[in-house]
């Protein structure tokens, strides 16, 4: 799991204005991130500069 999704997982946003695909594919995304954290089944893998603009996104 990249480092810049475990560190803001928490805090992603509830979009809204997805039209029915997107929202799936959306919450499919969000339950398999939360299945792999409850189940502590990951490895963290660091990317700095990614992170740094992913932090710039969520923010």
């Amino acid at each position: 799991m990249p480092n810049y999704l475990l560190e803001k997982q928490e805090i992603l946003p509830r979009f809204e204005n997805l039209n029915e695909e997107e929202q799936s594919a959306y919450e499919l995304d969000i339950n398999t991130l939360n299945q792999l954290l409850s189940n502590q089944n990951f490895e963290i893998d660091k990317d700095e500069e990614y992170r740094v603009k992913v932090n710039m996104l969520l923010e």
